[in-house]
């Protein structure tokens, strides 16, 4: 099994999984909380992955399902026992759906945002959220453009120069300001290999990765983005975009903890597998214990026992864990626009589009041809129906865009898809709330 296969499996479990989650979210709309629908799909991704290369021993969920709506940027997983369960999905929600998973450390992730619309619209959406959505749909798939060039000389964009970092930078940024937007801090497009997947607890030396912050240098650009893309690579894209609503501000992430009187932990976890401690309570060390047996990737206290008692049990050793830095949170997390005449910030939605993409030069690929491969999002899951007064303004971006939709012999574009298992309905189900 060669590692271009053993992606190709994983993207197939992640489509699908994409699909059934929108699936799920049609079909109960308005019913079903977020946290049920996280969990259907968590069974789901398990169950297909537990299915595929036998003899293979590491594989699991390499990211559990967010579903995070509005202003909720990442990390809305909620467990079964939790007050929070994300809410249910309505009329004009901005709904982001993430999820992820491994084959033998070959790790494919993906997202898509919808605006939900309850029936077959008359209309297109508009306003700050259209704007929000088409900026972080743009970049993503100018940034794919972007990086097909490091495949082939005969580039039809070949002449412009290599695919830097600060190039990517550039070109993301460029497209969220024509509309009014700022990249989220927390967004990356960065090179991934087996097992490193940009999860917060693998500590990658020379990492090579765009990471966008809140505190943006004058300049545009760090000095980390001084790296090539090249063939071979294997590339996360992972952005999310937030409107600046026509005025002058910034936008900043807050931790959600629960409301009222109601504090909630954070429901995502990773091991850090460099930090070793003696804990002195048994339920610690018997969270500790299930935890190393874990893999690198993040993960719920549900995927660790199915014995309630237990996981109640395991719950009661969390904080000396997270204490010591054994375990690490993956926080829910909001966005506000912080006006800059005020120091009070107001929440704002956010647009999320994730994929992983594998550039194959010609001598590697099964055609012959240079390919890039797409591992998430694509033709089944199109743009929401969103109409904006703003215009993409410049050159650059609109020439990777344009060259995205045309079809040529350099470079050859493949995606990978997902299975519907029941037939036509369910990706009906899958676009019914985006519809092109």
């Amino acid at each position: 099994m060669s590692d271009i296969e053993k992606y190709r499996r994983a993207a197939v479990i992640v489509q699908s999984g994409l699909i059934f989650a929108f699936k799920e979210l049609h079909r109960d709309f308005g019913d079903k909380t977020i946290g049920q629908v996280c969990r259907s799909v968590d069974e789901f991704l398990a169950r297909e992955v537990s299915h595929c290369y036998k003899a293979v021993e590491e594989k699991g969920i390499a990211l559990p399902t967010e579903i995070s709506k509005n202003d909720f940027v990442s990390g809305v997983a909620p467990e079964e026992a939790d007050i929070f369960q994300g809410g249910v999905i309505g009329e004009g929600d901005v709904v982001k759906v993430a999820l992820g998973v491994y084959i033998d450390g070959y790790t494919v992730q993906a997202a898509h945002t919808v605006i939900v619309r309850e029936r077959v619209p008359q209309e297109p959406w508009t306003g700050f959220d259209a704007d929000t959505a088409i900026a972080a749909y743009l970049a993503n798939e100018a940034v794919i453009s972007l990086l097909s060039i490091c495949l082939s000389g005969s580039h039809p964009l070949a002449g412009s120069g290599p695919v830097s970092g600060s190039r990517v930078r550039a070109v993301v940024d460029s497209i969220a300001k024509t509309y009014n937007c700022e990249v989220v801090a927390g967004s990356t497009v960065r090179k991934i290999k087996q097992f490193v997947a940009g999860q917060k607890t693998v500590h990658e030396r020379n990492a090579k990765a765009v990471e966008w912050f809140e505190e943006t240098p004058i300049k545009g650009y760090t000095e980390a983005d001084n790296f090539l893309f090249e063939a071979g690579d294997a590339v996360l894209i992972d952005l999310n975009v937030a409107s600046l609503k026509n005025a002058e501000g910034r936008i900043k992430l807050v931790e959600f903890n629960g409301s009222g009187n109601a504090l909630e932990k954070p429901t995502v976890y990773a091991r850090d597998h460099t930090v070793a401690y003696a804990l002195k309570t048994s339920n610690a060390r018997a969270l500790l214990a299930k935890a190393n047996r874990q893999s690198v990737y993040p993960f719920k206290l549900s995927y660790l026992t199915s014995d309630e008692r237990e996981l109640r049990s395991l719950r009661l050793g969390l904080n000396e864990c997270v204490q010591r830095r054994l375990l690490v949170a993956y926080p829910r997390l909001q966005a506000q626009f912080v006006p800059l005449s005020k120091k009070q910030g107001v929440p704002v939605n956010v647009a999320r589009e994730m994929t992983t993409v594998v550039l194959i030069p010609g001598a590697k690929s099964a055609s012959g041809f240079p390919e890039l491969l797409r591992l998430g999002g694509g033709r089944q899951f199109p743009p929401s129906w969103t109409h904006s007064e703003l215009a993409l303004a410049d050159e650059d971006a609109a020439a990777l865009l344009n060259a995205r939709a045309e079809k040529f012999a350099a470079v050859r574009f493949i995606e990978v898809t997902g299975r519907v298992s029941e037939g036509e309905e369910a990706a009906a189900a899958a676009s019914a709330m985006d519809i092109e």
